[in-house]
């Protein structure tokens, strides 16, 4: 069993300009990172939910040589019809970035079911939608690249983001698991885990229909509506830095050279944090229950 749970792989990049597929390009992260790729001489096929708000992107891209600009809103149920129209145009994925995406805050005992399938359904099963209709291709030319851009709220719980987070934790589970299952195919997978940078994100905020009850509002949960909902929020992350970042360890190179194993790229002073937060939170759970743990099984470990 710990061997089919080894992530372990050998992963190899081409020598070649790759076709990048990056979804939600009219802002934030996905514009920053889709520039950079272009800069280093990769082909881009950016994508937005509704292109004709900008016309200037479009142009951008689509006058840049191998780029282009397509229509996708990931939640349509046929969002993956656009990676087979591609393909079969002869125009390969190569690395699909999974960024597009919108954030609901709100107390977890006031959200609605319908909300949190809507919040779900963009965060969880619209990614998952487009890697598995990419992976089919990227497994018969055994090479291939996904990359989630999750949140560092999926690495700490954190009041207000607990659909918001629960979401992005669920991505970082389901595709760590589905690593393991093509990593002999050569094709890797990175959740990419951002802190608070400015990508505008905190201006598009949403937030829960119901009111929060008045007993929450000096608590933790309703002090972190307030300050998000102030527009004081503190965003220290350079987006710049963040995808330039991001690039170096897609590609392995730079800081990245040497670490095509690691399933998560923390970005971000609190995602650090957070990360070593995770590594004393698991020591003291084993300090308190491994043995413990170790001792239920029908024969105990040594």
């Amino acid at each position: 069993m710990q061997a089919l749970m080894d992530a372990t792989a050998t992963y190899t990049i081409p020598a070649r300009p790759l076709t990048w597929l990056i979804t939600g390009c009219s802002s934030g992260f996905g514009l920053a990172l889709a520039r950079v790729v272009r800069s280093q001489g990769h082909r881009v096929i950016a994508t937005s939910r509704n292109p004709s708000k900008t016309p200037e992107l479009v142009s951008e891209f689509s006058g840049a040589e191998g780029c282009r600009w397509e229509t996708l809103d990931i939640d349509a149920p046929d969002s993956g019809s656009l990676i087979k129209k591609l393909e079969d145009e002869g125009v390969p994925i190569d690395v699909l970035v999974n960024n597009a995406g919108w954030a609901l805050y709100g107390a977890a005992e006031h959200f609605t079911e319908e909300e949190v399938r809507r919040q779900f359904d963009t965060l969880l099963f619209a990614p998952f939608r487009l890697t598995r209709a990419v992976m089919p291709y990227m497994r018969a030319r055994q090479f291939g690249i996904i990359v989630n851009i999750s949140s560092a709220s999926s690495l700490a719980s954190l009041p207000a983001m607990s659909i918001y987070g629960g979401a992005k934790a669920g991505l970082d589970a389901v595709m760590k698991t589905f690593a393991l299952e093509v990593k002999d195919f050569n094709v890797r997978m990175l959740n990419v885990n951002p802190g608070t940078f400015d990508t505008g994100m905190d201006k598009s905020l949403q937030y829960q229909a119901a009111s929060v009850d008045a007993s929450y509002e000096q608590k933790a949960v309703g002090k972190m509506l307030g300050y998000m909902k102030s527009g004081t929020a503190v965003l220290n992350g350079d987006v710049q830095k963040g995808v330039q970042a991001m690039y170096d360890v897609i590609m392995g190179v730079g800081p990245g050279e040497g670490h095509l194993n690691e399933p998560h790229l923390p970005l971000g002073v609190g995602a650090a944090y957070f990360v070593q937060g995770q590594a004393a939170a698991a020591q003291r759970t084993y300090a308190a229950f491994g043995e413990l743990s170790k001792s239920v099984d029908k024969t105990p470990a040594a």
